[in-house]
């Protein structure tokens, strides 16, 4: 007889995929996931925002706000549209350590709404939230004072940030990955982050696009960011000034953990 090498689903896996792909039938019932095992439930919350496929019979917020429950940890909505209403159902689950709310262009959130969303969360390590339109300053300083714990922060593309938001972010003692692309971000904004106290800390940082900053800013992070793998910094001003310096720097041994650089150079 023939072996199958395939693997063979756990019973638990199937009833998973199961309750997903019927949500409609179980929304109605406000009581239908009350009893569930808060881990039982996270494989649910996952598989759900996986696939828009599975929002198709049901409303979506009705089924997400039945999934959530307030020791939830991780929650990754990059593939939906989120909007107020959606982080309003999240706002009693002050335990988020993971939140990935956007990647494409998002126009359906206030910047009220977020700072509501994340004033609670002091255990919050990790937050996308690039391309949104609504992150501003004032949403990135309610951050860096409500979030102490913050290691990695993604805001590429929104253009509304600028150096006073670094500025906040420069005070978080743990920031590890941090993307600022495609936003106002100056050489004065770098200079003051790499100088904080996560300037020896940060191994990823992503500042391409960023029409106010110039290649001189890069002695700066070659000083004070000796733990840099990932520096991303094509597309901005190029200017002789520092290149040369830089590049003996880091032909020099700084930046010895750096494992990928992307960088525009003038000719």
């Amino acid at each position: 007889m023939e072996i199958s090498l395939r693997r063979t689903d756990s019973l638990i896996s199937l009833c998973v995929d199961y309750i997903t792909k019927h949500l409609s039938e179980y929304v109605n019932d406000k009581n239908s996931f009350k009893y569930f095992p808060t881990n039982l439930k996270n494989r649910l919350l996952r598989r759900f925002l996986s696939s828009s496929f599975f929002w198709k019979k049901c409303t979506f917020n009705d089924a997400l706000s039945m999934l959530l429950h307030p020791l939830i940890q991780h929650v990754d909505l990059t593939s939906a549209t989120v909007n107020d209403d959606i982080l309003d159902l999240l706002k009693g689950c002050h335990h988020l350590r993971e939140v990935y709310l956007t990647r494409v262009k998002n126009y359906d959130l206030s910047s009220q709404a977020l700072i509501n969303f994340l004033s609670p969360l002091e255990n919050l390590f990790l937050l996308q939230l690039s391309n949104c339109h609504c992150v501003n300053d004032e949403v990135l300083v309610t951050l860096s004072k409500s979030c102490p714990a913050l290691s990695g922060l993604d805001v590429g593309g929104c253009v509304q940030v600028t150096d006073i938001s670094v500025e906040a972010i420069s005070v978080v003692r743990n920031l590890q990955w941090l993307t600022l692309s495609g936003t106002q971000v100056s050489n004065e904004g770098i200079k003051k982050l790499v100088r904080g106290p996560s300037g020896g800390k940060l191994k990823e940082l992503r500042i391409s696009h960023c029409s106010k900053i110039s290649d001189n800013i890069l002695v700066e992070i070659i000083q004070f960011c000796p733990n840099i793998e990932v520096l991303i910094f094509h597309n901005t001003e190029c200017k002789d000034t520092n290149e040369n310096t830089s590049l003996k720097q880091i032909n020099d041994g700084g930046l010895k953990n750096l494992k990928q650089l992307s960088w525009t150079i003038s000719w």
